[in-house]
């Protein structure tokens, strides 16, 4: 029996990896008052601006989103793949090269269960994230005479790092935040699972995080503690995204250009002022970051494709080029070129329409919005 399986973008199966470059900050001392004879009752502070939701207003450009962070542990589970990582890797020590494919998902896949199910994308096997163009493997790994036996012990050398009681607590800092700024609704519960590596070693480490399902999210941490700062940036893009996900008549894999813009934009947007000095971009504001030249040649070029749909499992597609860019093209598809417009597209829009919540924001149609955000570069 054989089995084939082609090749799978990482595109949209991979949240945005917004790595929390420079965010290292220290805390202010707490303020104290001078001692008085008489004790003077503090000042309070006063209450942020409620929209007609009864949410706190979206703040002015620069300024951040007013949130009261709580414990939103009800409303996630995180789960450790270690043990069905450690399974696969024994029994493929056991096991011949040619029989790779049947081992991952006799002992990998099967096992983890939900957690590596993909209901998100139909169109996508679980197994395609574990084959060379996968985005859990290095994607041109073969060309530089890698080997399964090097990938593997890659793999236990991320093993050995992998510290899930720290990377669910940054789970936890992320979501706490993120959904105490747009609340979920009360019967969901997302399901965060975390598996460690391989670590590339040549290639770059971090956390790859993938939405799986609307209900669902894979963090793919290849380095211990150095996955810390993404995981907690990205679960919060994550979620944000996944939010709007379910607000959708359609399926992922069939939304078009200009919807998948305004998504990632709005989640983007959410997590710049919920999280403000997360340091991502190098702390450059994201609508700073494409040369306005270029901006209006992207803009100009992606016209004829705003239709169209992302479809996964078509490789590097016009959109998905168009959405994340092309490192080897990027006078005509700058890195992330896509999602930053969309970003603008959404600030145009909260610009003009004051007094909007962040969750009054995410309702609003994603046609509705790029259409009345009167955005042009």
């Amino acid at each position: 029996m054989s089995r084939i399986v082609g090749c799978v973008s990482i595109g949209l199966v991979l949240v945005l990896l917004l790595s929390a470059c420079g965010a290292s900050s220290e805390s202010a001392p707490d303020l104290v008052a001078l001692p008085t004879r008489t004790p003077v009752p503090p000042t309070p502070t006063p209450a942020p601006l409620q929209a007609t939701s009864g949410y706190p207003l979206l703040p002015e450009p620069g300024e951040a989103l007013a949130v009261e962070v709580q414990d939103m542990s009800a409303h996630y589970e995180v789960v450790s793949l270690e043990a069905d990582v450690v399974a696969y890797l024994d029994a493929a020590d056991e096991s011949n090269v040619t029989q790779y494919t049947f081992v991952v998902e006799d002992e990998l896949i099967g096992p983890a269960g939900s957690c590596l199910e993909l209901p998100l994308w139909p169109r996508v096997q679980a197994l395609q994230l574990f084959v060379s163009n996968g985005p859990f493997l290095p994607p041109t790994w073969s060309s530089f005479g890698i080997t399964w036996g090097d990938i593997n012990e890659a793999w236990r050398i991320s093993i050995d790092e992998f510290v899930f009681d720290d990377q669910a607590a940054a789970v936890g800092q992320g979501l706490d935040r993120a959904m105490s700024a747009l609340p979920p609704d009360e019967s969901r519960v997302l399901q965060v699972c975390i598996m460690p590596g391989p670590s590339y070693q040549i290639f770059a480490d971090g956390a790859l995080t993938a939405m799986t399902g609307l209900d669902s999210m894979l963090i793919n941490c290849t380095i211990g503690e150095d996955c810390l700062p993404d995981i907690e940036l990205n679960v919060a893009v994550g979620y944000y995204t996944l939010y709007q996900l379910q607000r959708y008549s359609q399926p992922a894999d069939e939304l078009s250009l200009q919807t998948w813009m305004v998504t990632l934009g709005r989640s983007l947007y959410a997590l710049m002022v919920a999280n403000p000095g997360s340091g991502i971009f190098d702390g450059v504001a994201p609508d700073q970051i494409i040369p306005l030249e270029l901006e209006e040649t992207l803009w100009g070029n992606m016209q004829p494709d705003l239709g169209d749909e992302y479809d996964v499992t078509r490789g590097n597609s016009r959109v998905s080029r168009f959405l994340f860019g092309n490192p080897q093209d990027q006078d005509d598809y700058p890195l992330w070129g896509g999602v930053l417009i969309g970003y603008q597209i959404v600030q145009a829009y909260v610009e003009s329409h004051p007094g909007l919540s962040l969750p009054e924001l995410m309702a609003v149609p994603a046609d509705e919005l790029f259409e009345e955000s009167g955005y042009t570069p």
